[in-house]
């Protein structure tokens, strides 16, 4: 059985008193790094809340001047055209948020 001198046992102590701190510093980041995950995903879902208040904004606009007496026909369709127009542009954005975190999963998964 071998002993170990004072000093082997002071550069040991010393050794893991790096160590501790080193972890210190490691959990202190995640840390950080968890409170901005947090805060990122309060914030997605504030801008969800806030999408889908515009959605019900537009489509009860949509039903307002559907129902308007005495349109016409081409006033009607120049209506149905912008919401048309408003469908595509949230189908778009839809696609580029899917292609987006469908890219981004990728990367994730890459690292």
């Amino acid at each position: 059985m071998a002993w170990f001198r004072n000093q082997d046992v002071i550069l040991i102590l010393r050794s893991l008193v790096v160590l501790h701190q080193q972890v210190d510093r490691i959990l202190a980041k995640l840390e950080i790094e968890m409170h901005t995950l947090d805060e990122v995903l309060s914030d997605v879902a504030e801008e969800r809340t806030k999408i889908d208040s515009v959605i019900v904004l537009v489509n009860g606009l949509r039903d307002q001047v559907k129902n308007l007496p005495g349109m016409s026909a081409e006033n009607q369709a120049k209506v149905d055209a912008i919401f048309d127009a408003v469908e595509s542009n949230k189908a778009a954005v839809g696609a580029a948020l899917d292609a987006n975190i469908t890219t981004g999963e990728a990367q994730s998964s890459a690292q």
